[in-house]
């Protein structure tokens, strides 16, 4: 599931000109660092991205090598077979400071966790998924690391809706309706929406290990839907962790180009998906908590 996502805190005269600067930024350090891109975090950073992407991907990755804190692992899932790194320099850098350039099969947004959950069968760190079209505040991996240390068996996430039952419970509501959750908020009514970045604990990582790849049928282009519905039949709740003082740089051209966004926002493709994931025991789940409208 793929939404626009805000440029936080900069105000709109601000925002070409924090981006031209964000993005010079990037690449002199790109071009001159040595420095790792890993760090002591107990985690495993893992993004996806594809065509075009590609020539952009790297000031995602790079902007989370600046954090404050580093992950263990950090991993970029790539399905193009023709995929050749000496054809993008940015990427052979990085991997020449420690990222690993991985190959996968066509997953479409599901190539962000799915395939380092099969690689290490859920045994190993904990997955924390990122979107390749945001540059990354210094402070986003330190803040999802606090909060999984302190809720390892949650789902933390820094951005969230909540899912939204109609009268009498026993259907979704519209996805456009749905609030967003209320920071510190924990449950299962809690959405963790991949752009803000999310922890999938382990119990989270085994019950994705164990299901495979059903999402390719129900919801193939929503990868936010699958995580979410597996977290509840997993037993584990979302934790919303408020992303106050943090500030996401979207990389130009990159979200008005989605068609991921086209079809499953504009064309309310989000809620055909919805419904053909979701069983009516995972509604009688969310029937506790989740808030209802008319």
């Amino acid at each position: 599931m793929t939404e626009t996502p805000l440029d936080l805190q900069v105000s709109r005269p601000l925002r070409v000109p924090w981006k031209v600067a964000a993005m010079a930024r990037l690449r002199l350090i790109n071009r001159a660092s040595s420095a790792s891109v890993l760090g002591e975090a107990p985690l495993a950073v893992n993004i996806t991205s594809y065509g075009h992407r590609l020539s952009t991907v790297w000031l995602a990755i790079e902007s989370i090598a600046q954090g404050r804190v580093k992950p263990q692992r950090m991993i970029l899932w790539i399905d193009d077979e023709t995929f050749d790194v000496r054809s993008h320099p940015h990427l052979l850098r990085l991997q020449r400071r420690g990222l690993e350039i991985l190959r996968c099969e066509k997953l479409g947004p599901f190539g962000k966790f799915y395939p380092y959950i099969r690689m290490t069968k859920a045994k190993d760190l904990p997955a924390v998924v990122a979107d390749d079209d945001v540059m990354y505040p210094t402070g986003w991996l330190e803040r999802l690391s606090d909060a999984h240390r302190a809720y390892p068996d949650d789902v933390v996430a820094l951005r969230c809706h909540q899912w939204t039952l109609t009268i009498g419970g026993t259907e979704v509501a519209p996805y456009t309706t749905w609030p967003a959750a209320a920071a510190e908020s924990v449950g299962f009514s809690n959405f963790a929406t991949g752009v803000g970045g999310a922890v999938l604990p382990h119990a989270l990582q085994e019950r994705v290990f164990h299901d495979g790849t059903g999402f390719t049928k129900s919801c193939p282009r929503a990868d936010d839907i699958w995580i979410n519905v597996e977290a509840i039949r997993a037993g584990v709740r979302t934790r919303f962790v408020s992303p106050k003082g943090l500030t996401y740089i979207s990389i130009p051209g990159l979200q008005q180009k989605s068609s991921l966004h086209s079809t499953n926002v504009a064309e309310n493709g989000n809620d055909a998906q919805i419904r053909a994931t979701l069983t009516s025991e995972d509604i009688r789940a969310l029937a506790a908590e989740a808030p209802v409208i008319g």
